[in-house]
């Protein structure tokens, strides 16, 4: 039997097709095309094939089973206009050579180093932001922005940042809303220009080059993440990195390592503030935990671990994922063309009644140990699946925890009257407004 063509929304532009209803309140209409056409859908777009898969067997197709046919879609050509070639963007072998390179930096003896860094980060932060005096309409968004910023900082360059670490942050900002507005208008950015992300990055390039060369000038070796990507050799011909490709996972790490981890704390923030009886499970057992903070006791704080593990089923900061199939391919009874951009909705997934009791309720215990591995890991995908799962996956929920654990072991805190967070789907799942407490220390 001939293999059929997906079906399409039926909402759709005259001109530019379906595609165009994304460019705004893009999770809603996102979630009615996929609820309206089932597991695999196409949509319509004037410039580029675009196909949408929503079914946990189709994604392991794609990233596991069949992963060889694929590459990253169009919405990394545009990330790597930030990133360079680094590990999200890379491609073959030379993602191979580099995260065979870039894995000893993320083991759990190099990871155990950087607790005491969180720790000292986040306890500075509360004291630099003031947080001993209760506050009204705290917005903590800028709070955990900042704060990742120096966790990912101190523990990329030590200390060399500090002085640049908030114009850093707006940049990165500024290209995160300038790559939504190449993905949203492609044809007007293709018909009229706009640069203003290379300008951007060229400021970046400046901060990142200038601590590499004063790095080598000291001649000094620190313990962070810089020194071990100028120390990586290949075990075969003991070469290393070029500054090129150096710079390239710096802006990797950094940019995923400090967005992806400030929404997700936001957002944490948020779901515990609306769910008290949470807190207090929370709160007994920190007080059951004996310190100090290592790998293993982190990750045996079993609440909290269930709980960063909720928080991003409900807010996943990377809410999509694209590929580029190389060839066609079958899927069930649909075909998807060659050269198609296939939109993998994370956050569809982690809310369809198919996989989840109730998935708008903030519900922890989905991810207690006795169940936890019930859940298909093609349905939950926080950190991607397959071959190319998020190397930094520990690092990120050992921040987490540990900055949640100190949070709410030092305030109480509700959200402030009347407010109600709403998802901005930025290339990281960002709060529109942030996030609003009534905050005051225990």
């Amino acid at each position: 039997m001939k293999a059929l063509r997906a079906p399409q929304p039926k909402k759709k532009h005259w001109l530019f097709g379906n595609i165009y209803y994304l460019r705004s309140n893009t999770i809603e209409n996102l979630t009615a095309f996929c609820d309206e056409c089932g597991p695999i859908l196409s949509l319509s777009s004037p410039i580029n094939k675009v196909a949408v898969v929503c079914h946990p067997d189709y994604i392991k197709q794609i990233v596991q089973d069949n992963s060889s046919n694929y590459r990253k879609s169009l919405a990394y050509d545009i990330l790597s206009r930030l990133l360079g070639n680094g590990l999200l963007t890379s491609l073959g072998d030379e993602w191979k050579q580099n995260r065979k390179l870039i894995q000893p930096a993320f083991h759990k003896k190099k990871l155990d180093e950087f607790i005491q860094v969180i720790v000292d980060s986040t306890l500075t932060s509360f004291e630099n932001w003031n947080l001993n005096q209760s506050k009204k309409n705290f917005d903590v968004a800028p709070f955990f922005n900042e704060l990742a910023l120096d966790i990912i900082s101190k523990c990329m360059f030590g200390s060399q940042m500090e002085q640049d670490a908030k114009r850093i942050s707006e940049i990165i900002m500024q290209l995160n809303k300038l790559a939504i507005e190449r993905l949203n208008k492609p044809i007007t950015t293709l018909l009229f220009g706009n640069n203003k992300d290379l300008v951007l990055v060229q400021e970046l390039d400046t901060y990142i080059y200038k601590i590499m060369q004063e790095r080598r000038a000291t001649g000094i070796k620190k313990d962070d993440l810089l020194q071990m990507l100028l120390d990586a050799k290949d075990e075969e011909s003991g070469e290393g990195m070029s500054d090129k490709q150096i710079r390239d996972e710096i802006m990797t790490i950094f940019v995923a390592g400090h967005e992806t981890t400030a929404c997700a704390l936001t957002w944490a923030t948020y779901a515990l503030g609306k769910n008290k009886h949470v807190v207090e499970k929370l709160k007994q057992e920190i007080n059951s935990f004996e310190g100090p903070f290592t790998f293993d006791k982190v990750f045996s704080l079993t609440y909290f671990k269930m709980c960063v593990d909720e928080t991003l089923r409900m807010y996943p900061p990377a809410w999509s994922m694209g590929r580029r199939n190389y060839e066609s391919e079958n899927f069930g009874k649909y075909q998807v063309e060659a050269n198609t951009n296939i939109l993998i909705p994370i956050y569809y997934m982690h809310h369809h009644k198919d996989y989840w009791e109730n998935p708008e309720v903030f519900n922890p215990e989905r991810f207690h140990p006795s169940v936890r591995n019930q859940i298909n890991r093609f349905v939950y995908l926080p950190f991607g699946a397959g071959a190319r799962m998020c190397i930094g996956n520990h690092f990120a929920m050992m921040e987490m925890i540990v900055v949640l654990f100190l949070f709410v072991q030092k305030y109480n805190f509700d959200i402030s009257a009347n407010f109600e967070a709403t998802l901005d789907p930025l290339i990281t799942l960002h709060a529109k407004n942030g996030v609003q407490i009534d905050i005051q220390a225990n």
